[in-house]
C-alpha cells in the first residue's frame, strides 16, 4: 500500500500508521464504536504481553479526522491475524470495509504470509460477509468473554485452499493437492462434463434473476429429473452413494394398552 494513503472513495482514505498511533486511536474511539459493557471485566494482567511480531496498522480518515482503524499482527511464520478493525457508527454502512479488505489482503500476500485468520462476533455481518466473499472459510464457532465468535481463515496459497475443500469433502483430490495430502489423485479426464437440460414447463410465473438467468417453479418430479441429470456435473464432492432408495413407508406401530 502506498504510504501516502489509499483512496477508499467518498472522501475516505486509509494509510499506514504507527503502532502507538493505532493504540491511541483505540483508546480514544473504541467506546464510541463498540459501546460499553460488552466484554468481561478482568482484573489487570500480571504478565507482560508477548512480543507481537510484525504488525500492520492503518488509520481510516475523512479529511483530517481519524474515524477508524484496522490492525493486524504476525501469529507465526505463516499466519497473520486480523485482530481489530473499528469504524465510527456514523461512517458505517458505506462499504468502507468491503473496499479496504482487498488492499489489506494484498499487503499480507506481498509480506509473504500464507494464511490470514480472524475472529468476529457471530452477528457481525458487516465484516463476515465481505470476508466470505473474499474467500475466507468458516473454521468454527466458540464462546469467549465477548459472546459467540466465528473463526475465519483465508489461504493466500491456491493449492492449500483447494486442500481445505478436499478435507471438507467438497471436492475430490487431484494433482498437487492430492500429492501434498498423500491421497490418490482423480485424473482430470474423469471429471463429469456439463450436460445441457432443456428448460421445462413451469407452474407459475418466472422470476428474472438478471444476466439471462431465470428462476422457474416446477413440479417435484421435474425437479428430481433435473437434479439427477445434473448432480454429478454440478457437485465435485466426495459423498456417499446410497445403494438403495430410502424407505418412506410408515413404521408398523401397534397400539400400546393404556
Amino acid at each position: 500500500m502506498d504510504r501516502a494513503g489509499l483512496d477508499l472513495g467518498g472522501g475516505y482514505r486509509a494509510r499506514p500508521i504507527a503502532l502507538d498511533t493505532y493504540r491511541a486511536a483505540c483508546a480514544r474511539l473504541e467506546g464510541q464504536i463498540f459501546g460499553g459493557g460488552s466484554l468481561y471485566d478482568f482484573d489487570p494482567p500480571s504478565k507482560a504481553p508477548p512480543p507481537p511480531g510484525e504488525t500492520f496498522a492503518w488509520g481510516i480518515s475523512t479529511g483530517e479526522d481519524l474515524i477508524g482503524w484496522s490492525f493486524a499482527h504476525q501469529k507465526d511464520e505463516r499466519t497473520v491475524s486480523m485482530a481489530d478493525t473499528g469504524i465510527l457508527p456514523e461512517h458505517q454502512g458505506r462499504g468502507l470495509y468491503t473496499r479496504l479488505l482487498p488492499h489489506l489482503l494484498d499487503t499480507f500476500r506481498d509480506a509473504g504470509y500464507t494464511l490470514v485468520q480472524s475472529h468476529h462476533r457471530a452477528t457481525n455481518n458487516a465484516v463476515i460477509i465481505p470476508k466470505l466473499r473474499a474467500g475466507f472459510f468458516i473454521q468454527g464457532l466458540n464462546l469467549y468473554e465477548g459472546g459467540l465468535n466465528v473463526a475465519l481463515t483465508l489461504s493466500l496459497d491456491r493449492t492449500y485452499r483447494e486442500a481445505m475443500h478436499v478435507r471438507s469433502g467438497l471436492r475430490a483430490a487431484r494433482g498437487d493437492v492430492a500429492q501434498r495430502l498423500g491421497l490418490s489423485s482423480i485424473p482430470l479426464e474423469e471429471t463429469v462434463p456439463s450436460i445441457a437440460v432443456p428448460l421445462p414447463e413451469g407452474q407459475g410465473e418466472d422470476t428474472n434473476l438478471g444476466g439471462g438467468y431465470v428462476l422457474r417453479p416446477v413440479p417435484y418430479e421435474v425437479y428430481y429429473d433435473i437434479y439427477t441429470g445434473l448432480e454429478d456435473a454440478v457437485y465435485s464432492s466426495v459423498s456417499l452413494d446410497w445403494p438403495t432408495p430410502p424407505d418412506w413407508s410408515r413404521p408398523n406401530r401397534r397400539a400400546t394398552p393404556g
